[in-house]
Formats: C-alpha cells, structure tokens, sequence
C-alpha cells in the first residue's frame, strides 16, 4: 500500500477506510485529496446520506429506492451486474 496513486491514512475495520494522495506518485496523480469509505450497512442510511450530500456514491441500493432515486435532481443511477447469485 502506498505505491499506488494513494495512500492509506486510516483504516478501522466495520467503520472506515480514508485514503489520502500520494503525491510520490510516478503516475497521474489523484484529482482529489483524500477520499473516505464508509460500512453503512443499512440501505435507508446510505441513501439518507445520499440525499443530504453526506455521501457521493453509494451501492447496493434497494430496487425500490432506485426508482425513486432517478426522479430526484442532481442523483444519477447506474445500474450494473452484480457479482451475487
């Protein structure tokens, strides 16, 4: 970890992973900063955290939050295979 275009800057399992820039990067740096990852497992709370801007990206949305989810401005849902069976 860290040879890539980030680095690690915290991890604590079940709650969060926050990577940071690495600017010693060789390659194209990141755009951003820093990015955190959060385990919000309850669907309503990740697309609560959707909707008030607390989150910029979430997965496994629930079908039904999906629809509703297209209508609203500025929210763009992709929909992809998944990798369960």
């Amino acid at each position: 970890m860290g040879t890539g275009p980030w680095k690690v800057k915290s991890f604590t399992p079940g709650a969060d992973l926050v990577l940071v820039r690495n600017d010693d990067y060789f390659g194209t740096k990141a755009k951003a900063a820093e990015i955190t990852f959060k385990h919000v497992p309850e669907a309503g709370s990740r697309v609560a955290m959707l909707q008030t801007g607390e989150a910029d990206i979430i997965t496994d949305v629930p079908p039904e939050e999906a629809k509703r989810l297209e209508g609203e401005k500025d929210v763009n849902v992709i929909r992809v295979p998944g990798l369960r069976t």
